[in-house]
């Protein structure tokens, strides 16, 4: 199975947002952020009702206010700051391979993730609530 093209300019922003904001890791919420950009995942939010750009904006903000950055030089002086994905979003993008796998697709694209972003949401719900 592969990624679409578009899925990987989509993860591409999930992770450049997490370097801009300083996080250490990428979590669902920078997918989410990102997933707002990609045509394929932002149709299904549209779909569903949703305003993605006031998603967005929501998302953004909560990555900005709420989200804990690290220290300005923690990536090294020479070294650019390199977010890993958070086991959240591992997570994530595995259920969203294995939804795609079992359906007998070769491919996987945002609409995919922004799915299992949705599943995994209910999932952590059911298990902490």
């Amino acid at each position: 199975m592969r990624l679409s093209d578009e899925l990987e300019e989509t993860l591409e922003v999930a992770e450049n947002r997490a370097k801009v904001g300083r996080h250490e890791f990428v979590t669902p919420e920078h997918l989410l952020y990102a997933l707002t950009s990609d045509a394929v995942a932002s149709e299904v939010l549209r779909h569903c009702g949703a305003d993605v750009e006031g998603l967005r904006g929501e998302v953004d903000q909560f990555l900005t206010e709420q989200m804990a950055s690290l220290p300005e030089g923690a990536g090294g002086k020479d070294e650019p700051l390199d977010p890993g994905f958070s086991l959240g979003s591992q997570m994530v993008l595995q259920l969203a391979a294995t939804h795609v796998q079992t359906s007998g697709r070769k491919e996987m694209n945002g609409g995919n993730v922004l799915i299992a972003c949705a599943a995994e949401d209910k999932e952590r719900a059911a298990t902490t609530g």
